[in-house]
């Protein structure tokens, strides 16, 4: 499971980078509230919630960048 995680978070760093994406353009894509959670979960300093890793799975598939 945790690996699903990392390549998941994995994946969402690259639409960030690729997309020139701040931590707050990203955070604001994603709704949520502080840029410093988003930026947290990218440097592997926490894991996100059960609701936040089905919306941040959902926000990537609806980008074409997961399937």
């Amino acid at each position: 499971m945790k690996k699903d995680i990392e390549i998941l978070l994995k994946k969402l760093n690259e639409y960030r980078l690729e997309n020139k994406l701040t931590y707050k353009e990203l955070c604001e894509e994603l709704k949520v509230k502080y840029p410093g959670t988003v930026r947290s979960w990218l440097k592997g300093l926490k894991i996100p919630r059960d609701t936040n890793l089905y919306h941040i799975e959902k926000f990537l598939k609806q980008k074409g960048v997961i399937k």
